[in-house]
């Protein structure tokens, strides 16, 4: 375990002294600054990721409580951490790697209401309990941080929400971004987006075992077995990462949206590949098939319990 957090305490992709440089010489930084910096490293992928106004729109519609608290766990540079500032009453950032954690400091110095934590979430610890968990892009290395704990259950993607759970005022609301591990952008030749493999989550990530993503089914009886009764599943378009936009169950299935299509198209983020079928041809077959919520590339999920 100590080999695994070492491991991810040293974790960078390259942007983090970037970002430091950027808030920390320029404190009282603009929109308009923003969106240089992005122009000036528009070939950047980790820099558009940390950096796009295009982050928030995984939750800038969502009707969070007046007043509340959140705790938002792997925190990255605080894409997101903003519009939840913007939001809530108060944010803990939790973000185990240290560089990043630096980061999120310097991007919002200026604010009261946020608060940065940079333990792992296996050993964070308080009394305190939230209205919203927060977890983008973070249960799918859950093999890291609860892989052979003691008193682990027979899954660490279980022990991770368990403990998210745990964090959570009793009427309280997780709210989890994720990849489908049958997302449409895997047949048609992107590689795994954490592994870089080709078919790895179609294969059942044959290549190895601390990584892991989830079809529809499997995420929905993971979360059911550790007591979420009641969940909610939205499909941000292309992805979570980059989204144009958020798609309820409902809106998805629904006929009048088989403009979804324009919307599939995955953009090759990190990973270049060759394209070996049509998305938008496939999406438009899968919509009229009442189906395409199953090959979404990703899902958010509102759970409660």
């Amino acid at each position: 375990m100590k080999n695994n957090l070492k491991q991810i305490r040293t974790y960078a992709d390259g942007a983090e002294k970037q970002l430091l440089d950027f808030f920390t010489t320029n404190p009282q930084y603009t929109e308009f600054d923003v969106a240089k910096f992005l122009n000036e490293n528009a070939d950047s992928w980790s820099i558009q990721y940390h950096l796009s106004p295009q982050r928030h729109f995984l939750l800038n519609w969502y009707d969070f409580k007046p007043n509340s608290t959140l705790l938002e766990i792997g925190a990255g540079c605080g894409a997101v951490t903003g519009l939840f500032l913007s939001r809530t009453k108060k944010v803990v950032a939790n973000e185990l790697e240290k560089n990043r954690a630096d980061v999120i400091r310097a991007r919002f110095s200026d604010q009261t209401n946020l608060k940065v934590n940079s333990q792992s979430i296996k050993d964070f610890s308080t009394n305190e309990k939230f209205d919203y968990v927060v977890v983008i892009g973070v249960l799918e290395y859950a093999g890291v941080f609860f892989d052979n704990t003691v008193g682990s259950t027979t899954s660490p993607h279980k022990d991770f929400l368990l403990k998210a759970k745990s964090l959570l005022k009793k009427d309280g609301t997780l709210l989890l971004a994720i990849e489908n591990r049958l997302g449409l952008k895997y047949f048609s030749g992107h590689p795994e987006d954490h592994t870089g493999i080709l078919y790895d989550s179609l294969n059942n990530y044959a290549s190895q075992s601390k990584i892991q993503t989830f079809s529809r089914s499997e995420i929905s009886e993971l979360f059911h077995e550790v007591g979420f009764s009641n969940l909610n599943f939205f499909y941000p378009f292309p992805d979570y990462k980059l989204p144009f936009t958020v798609f309820s169950e409902k809106g998805l299935s629904h006929d009048l949206h088989l403009s979804v299509s324009e919307y599939t198209a995955s953009p090759a983020h990190n990973h270049p590949y060759t394209q070996l079928l049509s998305e938008t041809a496939l999406a438009i077959t899968l919509q009229r098939e009442k189906i395409s919520s199953h090959f979404a590339n990703s899902f958010l999920i509102e759970a409660k319990k």
